[in-house]
């Protein structure tokens, strides 16, 4: 996996550089098999927002509530270096990558499922 190093301490050019490389890189190759989890609680209106896209797709992931179950938001914090959701745990290849923001996971779902 490619290890990236921004040269700025802004956190917006981080950001808007971490999303160009994301969209400019090569997706995985079709074989590798994917695994996910979705990391969320019930009354979380971005996660509503990815749930209702998972439903109108059909798509069935597991899912793990950071609220009710401590061991949940452990993990996200262990794996994911933050506590905020809905956060999608992409394993891949032996890999695993964290995805935050909405927006972000059903771009993603919606290209590789």
């Amino acid at each position: 996996m490619l290890s990236l190093r921004f040269a700025t301490s802004k956190p917006f050019v981080r950001i808007a550089a971490s999303k160009f490389i994301l969209a400019v890189m090569p997706s995985e190759p079709a074989t590798a098999p994917q695994r996910y989890v979705l990391y969320q609680y019930a009354s979380c209106p971005f996660c509503a927002r990815v749930r209702r896209f998972l439903d109108e797709r059909g798509i069935d992931l597991p899912s793990r509530d950071t609220l009710r179950d401590p061991s949940a938001l452990r993990e996200l914090l262990l794996g994911g270096g933050r506590a905020t959701v809905p956060c999608l745990r992409i394993e891949s290849g032996g890999e695993v990558r964290w995805l935050y923001e909405s927006a972000d996971i059903i771009d993603y779902l919606a290209a590789h499922r």
